[in-house]
């Protein structure tokens, strides 16, 4: 009897080019530790967009595409040139953008391709004006807008996301301080509540 090694499944990709999405998800990743090319270990501050898009997976749930950016505003940052080719132009060199101004907005998003040891994975690769007239209809993914700010972290955001977010952002010292604040916090209020 001679076994068969199981067939791959084929991937499911969505469509490459250009397609209405609307940002739902704005995923502070606070400090995250890097390898370098050269193999050596650098920290970034990280930010994490989930943009839904209009087409729909096999299954019949919209697709959902995450792109994790170096949160930095200097000139040449990806972060900047992505909000500049949405905002259909350059900001100020003063402009500092409030991220949750972007959050449920439409927008026109390029799908483009990376390849993982051999599998290929989605990714956003431009953002640009939504199209006049675009429309999508309500939104079917789960929705996060979380800041790791202390005063603007918000527990119930932090527990919608899917495990592997949980364990990324739960590395960061920033994390770990909006997590400490928010405990004492609710401590003090169950105290004072005695």
């Amino acid at each position: 009897m001679s076994y068969q090694h199981p067939q791959p499944r084929p991937v499911e990709l969505p469509t490459l080019g250009a397609h209405t999405a609307r940002l739902i998800q704005i995923v502070d990743l606070g400090t995250q530790v890097k390898k370098g090319r050269n193999g050596s270990e650098y920290h970034a501050n990280e930010i994490c967009f989930g943009f839904e898009l209009d087409e729909l997976m096999n299954n019949g749930r919209r697709w959902l595409i995450r792109k994790r950016l170096k949160w930095s505003w200097d000139s040449n940052s990806e972060l900047r040139r992505w909000l500049e080719g949405w905002n259909n132009g350059p900001f100020h060199d003063d402009y500092t953008p409030r991220m949750s101004q972007y959050f449920h907005q439409l927008a026109t998003v390029n799908v483009a391709y990376f390849d993982i040891n051999g599998v290929s994975k989605p990714t956003i690769s431009d953002v640009y004006p939504a199209n006049e007239g675009a429309m999508m209809s309500p939104t079917r993914n789960t929705t996060v807008l979380l800041s790791l700010h202390t005063e603007q972290y918000n527990h119930d955001e932090f527990l919608k996301l899917d495990p592997y977010w949980k364990k990324v952002i739960a590395r960061s010292p920033q994390h770990q301080k909006a997590q400490h604040d928010y405990y004492s916090r609710l401590k003090a209020q169950q105290n004072a509540g005695r």
